[in-house]
């Protein structure tokens, strides 16, 4: 506050504050914010008073509202004059709300009883403020189905209360109206302060204890001399131009009063502070660091539960009481508030993919502690990568940091369990829950191991004090079970709303004041900005209580009854507002959903009336733009249109790799095999993140059975039935029988085998499901084998160790058939779509079987083996319903002989002669792409032919812009 308080009270209210202040005034005022505000001005009255030399004064009695009736209630219990009661907090009045409406006929049809008590506790609140007799309406409220069940949770509500030892602080100024006054406040005047709309209960309460004689309202108001309209384009606009224009004023005069006041204010808090934090404090913005937020003050909190520190804490808690979806345990072990913020990255990555890869919605603790030791089975066993063969070391290493929290507090909670036998009770009073609370916090490590910030430690400070005050709800709920307490102690921290501390620093300046509607009511300030003053947005519309009957709320002119009663208290507050500053600037949108739109007319009368009447300087600009950010805008650009030149150069490569052609040990096989040449023919970029830099997706979580459950499954059957048969010969020798109980066999062996890699086992109705359609599709499959030209089967799931472009890969073939002729084919189940046109086009981007015939070559030419045939290739498409092979093979041989296999002479769209020239260009191409793999390229040539990509576009930026130049040049 400035020393000379003068410059923000109009002097006949400093008069009148003076002359409260000599008769030893009560001041009351409608919020905490406003006492606050008061208790400035009257410190500064008598400072200057002082400094005159007019003696020292007594400090005001002072105080908001609630709190004042709360001190009456009080002391009426402590003369005797009530019967003594608890106090409750709004949470527990909930409570009993709750279980009030638990006691009624309607509840069961209710899809959020939590809702429907949070408005009955509201409604209530209403009616008591209004001073309404509720029994005198019983036929109106009975005259509807909603203020009807209203009615009945109503008077079960009461019940309750009257029953117990607590009241609802509503019920207690209520009856501060019945008890006498004992002649305590006789000749005491009370000064209400801000009071735009006060309460019939409200005035009641105060005049009788005052008597209606000694009740005076005071306003506060400051000159107006300047207002000014904008209009901007949107609500965005409005932000930006807000926040540059107090940041402008700020910086001119630091000790300045500015307000900007937004209605919708708690709505819009992210985008508010964010708009804000760009202008105010735009180097934390753009790099991310904790900001102090010394240049403004936000009068919107958010619910504690919603804090990052406090929103991880009571996750940790919410998974001892229910099994929690992978999202929200993804988030728990991402978050840096448990465990080791730098030793625990490994472990965390782990399970997070080890959550995926098990296939569940959602895990318990228990679940997630087993997840610790067991190792991922989607892949089959010859190809688990090297973190898989890493499990053993992870369990061994397990007994610390986070892996060790996560698996003492699953042993924690199952001991706690099986420790409470038929004899103990499972429930207890929320007090004796917190312990458990805390336990399981400790063990997770939270608030994690870094050094928390000031806003952080803000949080956990707050939250330490709400776990003391959860302690008062035993004597509301009594004993409840642990996932109820939970719940809760959850609800507890998200009513209670969480400010962040604003740090004054010597010397700054004062903070710039951002008020939603009501906190900005009542003071003062040098300059103030009304935003959202359009006439599609002021006044607000009205929105009558649901459960109270509407005609009892326009008889009582309830808050948002009807559009004159808003229309009126709208008139009030804006009435306020112009008369609140110095310099009042009111903005608005040109367009509100599209609809185009002026300043309120509310607004402009008496903007109009003030500067015809007090000579008040009204500009009234309607369609101005953003001048500040305009501005702001054309400085960058004049910034940069003032750089030098700078060159581009075009760097498409990464790490080389070193050559390891011959070496066949795992740490040098080049991962990835014909997938990683695949995604590379499709886009190089995404082979050196995918393959190069180990950036691969999260397993997709699946509910039953998934696809690669099922490739696997049939994988396995087919070999253990071939395994069995050796070839064409002995499966045309068997019967239906034999062939039926052959495959119900390998479909158990194989399911067995694919399900014991499972992390929570099937149940039997869906394996039996399962058998039954792999049955159906292997009988099929084996119907066409039968009718195939004679075979042998040469080998099945060949390993081979190819050498090629200088580096090695580790290939397996799913089967090779030699048939009649001598010649061979190679085989390759697919489950699902195949493209056997990839084989032939320039890049091959189908590479696989091309790759598996490179490499037998090879093979081949090592056993001087130059006389046999070339070899032909297919897949084996066993896709349910559309069963058939797909392949291609040399002019001459058995393989034309298989139905879906044809010569080169069959295919159109290639100009490749016979099949020698074929496997030339395969070698060809495959080397290349091996080359510049090892080479590092990691370009995106848009040229090519391509399949987008949602999982790794935002990566690669595949989306071009219309300025795309044909050398891929991306947006």
């Amino acid at each position: 506050m400035p020393n000379n308080f003068s410059s923000l009270v109009d002097s006949d209210v400093a008069n009148q504050l003076e002359k409260a202040l000599d008769r030893g005034a009560l001041f009351l005022t409608p919020n905490t914010r406003l006492a606050s505000y008061l208790r400035d001005l009257l410190d500064n009255i008598m400072l200057e008073r002082q400094k005159l030399g007019q003696g020292v004064w007594q400090s005001p009695e002072l105080l908001p509202f609630d709190a004042w009736t709360t001190a009456q209630w009080t002391a009426a219990m402590l003369s005797g004059k009530t019967a003594p009661r608890l106090m409750l907090t709004k949470g527990q009045d909930l409570l009993y709300w709750e279980q009030a409406l638990d006691q009624s006929t309607i509840a069961q049809t209710l899809m959020s009883p939590a809702a429907a008590a949070a408005q009955a506790q509201q409604g209530y609140q209403l009616l008591k403020q209004g001073l309404v007799d509720i029994d005198k309406y019983a036929f109106e409220f009975s005259s509807a189905v909603d203020s009807r069940a209203f009615y009945d949770w109503i008077k079960h509500y009461e019940a309750l209360i009257e029953s117990g030892t607590h009241i609802a602080l509503v019920d207690a100024q209520s009856q501060l109206l019945s008890l006498n006054n004992d002649g305590s406040a006789d000749n005491r005047i009370v000064v209400m302060v801000g009071f735009q709309a006060p309460t019939p209960l409200q005035k009641a309460i105060v005049e009788n204890y005052a008597g209606s004689g000694n009740i005076e309202s005071i306003h506060l108001n400051v000159g107006c001399k300047r207002i000014q309209f904008k209009g901007c384009n949107d609500f965005n606009q409005e932000l930006k131009a807000a926040a540059q224009w107090s940041k402008d004023l700020q910086d001119k005069n630091p000790n300045a009063r500015i307000a900007v006041v937004i209605q919708n204010l708690a709505q819009n808090r992210m985008l508010v502070e964010r708009n804000f934090l760009e202008t105010f404090e735009p180097t934390s913005v753009r790099s991310a660091m904790p900001f102090l937020q010394t240049g403004f003050n936000m009068s919107a909190g958010i619910p504690l539960s919603e804090s990052s520190v406090i929103k991880i804490g009571l996750s940790v808690i919410d998974a001892i009481s229910r099994p929690l979806p992978i999202e929200q345990w993804s988030a728990l072990l991402n978050s840096p508030y448990i465990g080791d913020d730098q030793s625990d990255v490994l472990i965390r990555r782990k399970l997070i993919a080890k959550m995926h890869d098990a296939g569940e919605r959602e895990y318990t603790l228990s679940q997630v502690s087993r997840l610790l030791s067991w190792r991922s089975g989607n892949k089959k066993s010859s190809s688990n990568d090297k973190a898989d063969k890493q499990a053993p070391s992870e369990s061994a290493s397990s007994n610390a940091g986070l892996a060790g929290g996560i698996e003492a507090a699953a042993q924690y909670f199952i001991s706690w369990q099986s420790g409470r036998g038929k004899s103990q009770s499972k429930k207890n009073v929320p007090s004796q829950w917190l312990p458990v609370f805390r336990k399981i916090l400790a063990f997770f490590l939270w608030p994690g191991s870094r050094t928390l910030n000031s806003d952080e430690y803000q949080q956990l400070t707050r939250f330490e004090s709400q776990c003391e005050s959860f302690s008062s709800f035993d004597a509301v709920v009594g004993q409840v079970s642990l996932s109820t307490a939970a719940q809760l102690f959850s609800r507890h921290c998200q009513q209670q709303v969480f400010h962040r501390e604003t740090v004054h620093l010597p010397g700054a300046p004062k903070h710039v004041q951002v008020l939603g509607g009501l906190e900005a009511s009542g003071q003062t300030f040098d300059h103030i900005w009304l935003m959202g003053m359009s006439e599609r947005q002021w006044p607000a519309m009205p929105q009558a209580h649901p459960l109270i009957p509407r005609s009892l709320q326009l008889e009582y002119s309830m808050p948002s009854s009807s559009v004159e009663r808003e229309f009126e208290y709208a008139k009030q507050l804006t009435t306020g507002y112009l008369s609140s500053a110095s310099e009042v600037v009111a903005s608005y949108p040109l367009s509100v959903d599209d609809i185009a739109c002026e300043i309120s007319p509310l607004v402009d009368g008496l903007a109009k009336d003030l500067a015809e009447h007090f000579k008040v300087n009204f500009i009234h600009d309607t369609h101005s733009q953003n001048d500040h950010v305009a501005s702001s805008i054309g400085k960058d650009i004049a910034d940069l249109d003032g750089q030098e030149s700078v060159e581009t150069i075009a760097d498409h490569y990464g790490k080389p790799l070193t050559s390891n052609a011959g070496n066949d040990s795992d740490d040098q096989v080049l991962v990835g095999g014909s997938a990683m040449l695949k995604d590379y023919n499709v886009n190089p970029l995404k082979t050196y993140i995918k393959w190069r830099l180990g950036a691969r997706p999260l397993g997709e979580v699946v509910l039953g059975v998934s696809a690669l459950e099922r490739g696997n499954a049939i994988h396995a059957a087919l070999e253990v039935i071939w395994q069995s048969l050796g070839g064409s010969a002995a499966l045309q020798d068997c019967t239906p029988e034999q062939i039926s109980q052959l495959v119900s066999d390998s479909a158990d062996t194989a399911l067995d085998d694919v399900f014991a890699r499972r992390f929570a086992p099937l149940s039997v109705r869906l394996r039996m499901l399962e058998k039954h359609r792999l049955q159906n599709t292997l009988e099929s499959w084996l119907k066409l084998e039968a009718n195939r030209p004679g075979f042998i089967i040469e080998s099945l799931e060949r390993a081979l160790v190819f050498s090629i472009g200088g580096q090695t890969l580790r290939l397996r073939i799913d089967r090779i058939d030699r048939l009649d002729d001598g010649q061979f084919i190679l085989i390759d189940y697919k489950s699902g779509a195949t493209q056997p046109s990839g084989w032939l086009d320039e890049a091959v981007t189908e590479p696989q079987l091309p790759l598996y015939v490179c490499a037998m070559e090879n093979v081949n030419q090592n056993n001087d083996s130059t006389d046999k045939p070339p070899m032909a290739i297919a897949f084996a498409r066993l896709k349910a319903g559309d069963l058939a092979y797909e392949g291609i093979g040399p002019e001459e041989g058995a393989a034309l002989d298989i139905q879906g296999v044809k010569n080169l002479a069959a295919k159109r769209n290639h100009d490749i002669d016979d099949w020698a020239s074929l496997a030339e260009h395969w070698q060809q191409r495959l080397t290349l792409a091996i080359n510049e793999i090892a080479a590092g390229n990691a370009a995106v040539d848009i040229t090519r032919r391509r399949v987008d990509d949602p999982i790794y576009e935002p990566v690669m930026r595949l989306r071009c812009s219309e300025t795309c130049s044909s050398e891929g040049e991306l947006s």
